[in-house]
């Protein structure tokens, strides 16, 4: 009996301790922030891990991610603030969009991006670092509007894409996101 009583408190235990992780993209964020999305964006919610695919969410975790592809965070600005890359879950359908929610005192100020993509599950937000970025060779066609061949970002870049696909990199130059095609 006493066995059963151990087994049984120990799986009890297992259960309340994985109900209780955090999921890897909620914690990225202020809990104000989910709320600011909920009220601002109609039909959409607050990304999950569990939005992406399952092997996608392990490839994230063995090359040193947290297993969350739906939220990046860094300075995309240049004001010295930690911002936010984030892919909106749909609640119908599966079109997702991406935002970048620059921060402002307690607040945020919201500006969407185009992904390209078009199911949550294969969307990724990446930040990556200042610096010179060039059109990929193999994107045929001519550069269209707020496209560039090459693209200096002097602070963070916000890169969004379909995982084993596509990757666009926007960077916000005096007030304007631009973006260039890294990978197709």
């Amino acid at each position: 009996m006493r066995i059963i009583f151990l087994i049984l408190l120990i799986v009890s235990i297992c259960c309340v301790e994985v109900a209780n992780a955090a999921d890897s993209c909620t914690v990225q964020m202020p809990q104000k922030l989910i709320a600011k999305i909920e009220t601002t964006f109609k039909g959409y919610r607050a990304p999950l891990e569990n939005d992406n695919l399952s092997e996608d969410i392990i490839f994230d975790r063995k090359n040193g991610g947290n297993g969350c592809l739906g939220v990046a965070t860094a300075d995309f600005d240049g004001d010295g603030v930690k911002d936010f890359l984030i892919a909106l879950t749909p609640l119908k359908g599966d079109t997702p969009i991406a935002v970048v929610a620059l921060t402002r005192g307690d607040d945020w100020h919201f500006h969407t991006i185009r992904s390209w993509v078009e199911h949550r599950n294969r969307l990724y937000t990446q930040a990556v670092p200042a610096g010179r970025y060039v059109r990929t060779e193999s994107l045929e066609g001519a550069v269209a509007e707020g496209e560039r061949e090459s693209l200096e970002c002097k602070y963070s870049g916000a890169q969004v894409g379909a995982t084993e696909s596509t990757g666009v990199l926007y960077c916000y130059v005096n007030g304007t996101w631009l973006y260039v095609w890294v990978s197709d």
